[in-house]
């Protein structure tokens, strides 16, 4: 009886064994498994990574690129402006210049003695000059 009791223990203690082998086997495979895992998971975060610091790159360039295109159209909109505010500064000084004041207008009698001085004049000129007397004179 000792001998079956013993017999039945070294089975129990045997299968338990076998049992706790499958069972660490197949814990095994399964951090295996969790390994493998975790190791494409870090060439996946890797390859991430590197993606978007290629991008970065990309966006820190286009950045620099539209900053100095904003420098050059901000330099023109001064410039426009400038242009305008001279422009503004030499339309008031036109509108602000000295103006000469306005001639009276010619009435009938100013244009009868003007037409009648000239018209001695031109008979005193053709005569001086037909006989030869021309001077400047005069």
């Amino acid at each position: 009886m000792k001998l079956k009791k013993i017999e039945k223990k070294n089975k129990i203690q045997k299968l338990k064994k076998e049992n706790n082998k499958l069972i660490t086997k197949k814990i095994e495979s399964q951090l295996n498994l969790l390994l493998k895992g975790q190791e494409i998971n870090q060439k996946e975060l890797r390859l991430g990574f590197l993606g978007l610091a290629s991008q970065n790159q990309e966006l820190l360039d286009l950045n620099q690129k539209l900053t100095q295109q904003l420098e050059t159209v901000v330099t023109e909109l001064n410039q426009i402006k400038q242009e305008r505010e001279e422009k503004e500064i030499r339309k008031q000084a036109h509108q602000n210049r000295k103006r000469l004041p306005k001639r009276a207008p010619m009435t009938h009698d100013i244009y009868t003695e003007l037409i009648r001085a000239l018209s001695k004049r031109k008979v005193k000129t053709c005569s001086l000059s037909s006989n030869g007397y021309w001077n400047t004179n005069q």
